[in-house]
């Protein structure tokens, strides 16, 4: 898998060297972005139980799990103040849960999910040029972690939002590929205060992230 990313970085780069006979400024411009990758908090996983008694008159437990904890997505908005700084907003998917619990006397479900939204800037090293296509940058984000839990079952029904405070910090490169169309790799932290009640089994979703992205440049 390493290797996978390191050559399509090395193709990037080389398109990246092609495109740098054009001057592509960024300043005074904005894009709008998608980015998915991967999230280190926590693993990915599924999973089926199914539990029979010892009588063989049938079913007595049913648990069905599907996570999608390692894995992230977002939107992100930037803006370019400078050559060498944007400011951004983004929101992202960091985590989801999802639980069935079936016995005889009821069903139980819980979904959770945790959306940070966060605000930020990208600061440009080397201090690029217009000419610039390969672009390193440091970044650095602050903001809210929200997070929501439901739980329902036969006789119940209840559900909690809960709202943390949290950083990123991070690193990555800018390739632009043309006037319009830019391409990302992005790899950062995430540090957050905990939440006042658990959401999907933890109080925190602390820990690291790797993306990919595609920018349009408008």
């Amino acid at each position: 898998m390493g290797r996978k990313y390191i050559a399509i970085l090395l193709v990037l780069a080389t398109i990246s060297t092609f495109s740098n006979a054009q001057e592509y400024s960024l300043k005074g411009r904005s894009a709008l972005g998608f980015n998915f990758g991967l999230f280190s908090g926590v693993s990915s996983s599924s999973q089926s139980d199914v539990n029979f008694n010892i009588f063989g008159t049938g079913l007595t437990n049913s648990t069905m799990d599907a996570k999608t904890n390692g894995s992230i997505g977002g939107i992100t908005f930037r803006n370019w103040v400078e050559e060498d700084l944007a400011v951004k907003l983004n929101v992202e998917y960091l985590s989801g849960q999802a639980n069935v619990t079936v016995s005889p006397s009821d069903v139980i479900q819980r979904v959770s999910a945790v959306f940070p939204v966060l605000a930020g800037v990208d600061y440009y090293l080397l201090k690029p040029e217009p000419g610039s296509a390969l672009r390193p940058f440091i970044t650095g984000s602050l903001g809210l972690f929200l997070g929501t839990e439901a739980n329902n079952s036969t006789l119940n029904i209840s559900s909690h939002t809960e709202t943390s405070f949290g950083v990123r910090l991070g690193a990555g490169i800018d390739f632009l590929l043309s006037n319009h169309f830019i391409f990302n790799v992005n790899a950062g932290y995430n540090v957050m205060t905990n939440f006042a009640s658990q959401v999907g089994g933890r109080n925190n979703y602390n820990g690291a992230d790797f993306s990919i992205g595609l920018d349009y440049l408008f």
